[in-house]
């Protein structure tokens, strides 16, 4: 637990895959002359609960304090905690609206959700020999990232103002991560509490899942820049450290999808393909020297196909690409 400024605090929760961003996901915790703010609790089991609750206490706060739960995207690592908290605390739920359906579609209509994935690995062109150990993941991650549905009492547009106190946090939707993705922003202290739509390092994968939005990479560069006119000094992520030049790390992302867009186009060169044979053809992990498509786990292949039909959905929407159906899959080719 650290103290970023006087009454907001970063606490490190434990996350149960200690590879995965770097181990931990950040919850914050504002507390004011009004309320006391939660920022994303994080994942459901008793490791993070019990870590949750010894940070709270070092800085003088019990759950009956908490009157307000915020919750950026209902992904597990930061929406888990929720249902444990609110029949602790008895706060209130701020989510944004799409959050909502998120959440009857991965935690109440689950089965449903899954096949609907499993249809799309085949619509979207996985050979047969690898749909066995790519359904495997997909219903392994179900049953490890499952959190128990509790609704919001407060369904979110943005633009709303929070105020704790001493502080007003403005709600700004942030699409792309996740359709009803919100950041906090706070602009007397110029902070600007991310969530995992800007991270210092790493890049968020924002994929076209079954349960995403239509065109998820022209909302998220869409929302990267009404955030980069923002005044903002110090960036408080969901993952990863606090970090400073949001304008910088923000051209970063526009120009990595930029580049991402011009693999696809250059792939599709020589002949169409499907979002998994264009995903096959483009390099991954670039940050760390690169890796071959072949070398990529279950896990990676799935997020990589997922973004490629992402970017490919937006060059669609460019006019630079055109879709056709041929044998059942989806195929994607230059205009």
């Amino acid at each position: 637990m650290e103290e970023i400024i006087p009454g907001i605090f970063r606490i490190k929760v434990p996350m149960p895959n200690p590879e995965a961003f770097m181990g931990y996901n950040n919850a914050y915790l504002v507390r004011d002359d009004r309320g006391t703010l939660l920022l994303d609790p994080g994942f459901n089991n008793d490791r993070a609960f019990q870590h949750l609750e010894k940070s709270l206490g070092e800085i003088g706060v019990s759950f009956r304090d908490i009157t307000h739960i915020f919750v950026s995207h209902v992904h597990s690592d930061h929406y888990g905690l929720v249902l444990r908290l609110k029949k602790l605390s008895g706060a209130r739920l701020y989510l944004h609206r799409l959050e909502k359906d998120l959440i009857t579609a991965r935690f109440v209509e689950t089965e449903m959700l899954l096949k609907q994935t499993i249809e799309a690995f085949g619509i979207n062109g996985v050979p047969p020999a690898e749909l066995p150990e790519l359904e495997d993941v997909v219903y392994n991650r179900s049953k490890r990232y499952m959190s128990k549905p509790v609704f919001p009492d407060v369904m979110l547009e943005g633009g709303e103002e929070i105020c704790t106190g001493r502080f007003t946090f403005r709600v700004v939707w942030s699409p792309g991560h996740s359709p009803g993705q919100i950041c906090l922003y706070e602009p007397a202290q110029k902070l600007l509490l991310s969530g995992d739509h800007i991270l210092p390092n790493i890049t968020p994968n924002i994929g076209l899942y079954p349960e995403s939005g239509a065109n998820p990479i022209g909302d998220f560069i869409g929302s990267l820049k009404e955030i980069q006119e923002l005044d903002v000094d110090l960036i408080l992520p969901g993952h990863e450290d606090p970090f400073r030049g949001l304008k910088e790390r923000i051209d970063f992302l526009m120009r990595h999808h930029d580049k991402r867009n011009r693999n696809i186009i250059d792939a599709l060169q020589p002949e169409a393909g499907t979002a998994y044979q264009v995903a096959a053809r483009i390099p991954w992990l670039t940050n760390e020297g690169g890796c071959a498509w072949t070398a990529l786990s279950a896990i990676d292949k799935r997020l990589a196909m997922f973004e490629t039909l992402a970017h490919l959905e937006f060059l669609c929407s460019r006019g630079i690409l055109e879709k056709f159906r041929n044998n059942g899959s989806v195929y994607f080719r230059l205009s």
